[in-house]
């Protein structure tokens, strides 16, 4: 799976290195959601995601919803031109405080 995860403290870094997508949301799931239990800071480096579709959308509200209900700053500290067009498309950079 290509996701690599780093700590600072309380801060957590995830990097994602794979498509986001319905072949993948799945397996996405725990390893995204995880951090939240431990960590008071969680930022995305989405660079290295090379397809997000609706599915990969929809993973990253589901990790908003649970970072607010954790009381969790999440970020995105970086991303793809795929995504940054998915979130785009949506309307949904602000939600992020994407770049």
């Amino acid at each position: 799976m290509g996701i690599n995860t780093s700590w600072q403290g309380r801060r957590c870094t995830i990097k994602v290195e794979q498509e986001m997508n319905i072949y993948t949301a799945s397996m996405l799931k725990e390893p995204l959601l995880e951090p939240l239990n431990n960590s008071r800071e969680v930022v995305l480096d989405l660079s290295g995601v090379s397809d997000l579709d609706t599915s990969g959308v929809q993973l990253l509200l589901l990790l908003h919803r649970e970072s607010i209900r954790h009381q969790i700053n999440l970020s995105i500290s970086q991303m793809s031109m795929a995504v940054r067009e998915s979130l785009t498309l949506y309307g949904l950079l602000n939600w992020f405080n994407a770049p």
